[in-house]
């Protein structure tokens, strides 16, 4: 996943695709398929959110300034790791998966 905020003068689509760029590297045209949407709450930083599904394949490159942890993990992988209150998933990112599942 990549996440960030919506510089000034920007849209949401040109924010994710910002962030696509900046935190993956993925500067390739992509489709962005809006998927949702969270009000602000505590568990996002009193932050709204828009969430977007963008299917890539190719390479990445993870900007170590950007990114603390990269891995692949399966779903099943995920939905363990969103279940431990101990992981250290953030909040916002728990809700996401937790309506992406029940989504798709």
């Amino acid at each position: 996943s990549a996440a960030g905020h919506v510089d000034s003068g920007e849209d949401y689509i040109d924010s994710a695709r910002r962030e696509l760029a900046e935190e993956l590297g993925i500067t390739a045209p992509v489709e962005l398929e809006p998927l949702f949407r969270l009000a602000a709450s505590a568990d996002t930083g009193w932050e709204h959110c828009s969430v977007f599904r963008c299917r890539y394949d190719g390479l990445l490159r993870l900007d170590g300034h950007e990114i603390e942890d990269g891995r692949w993990l399966s779903p099943g992988e995920t939905d363990r790791l969103v279940a431990d209150a101990s992981s250290p998933l953030t909040p916002a990112l728990r809700d996401i998966w937790r309506r992406f599942r029940a989504d798709v």
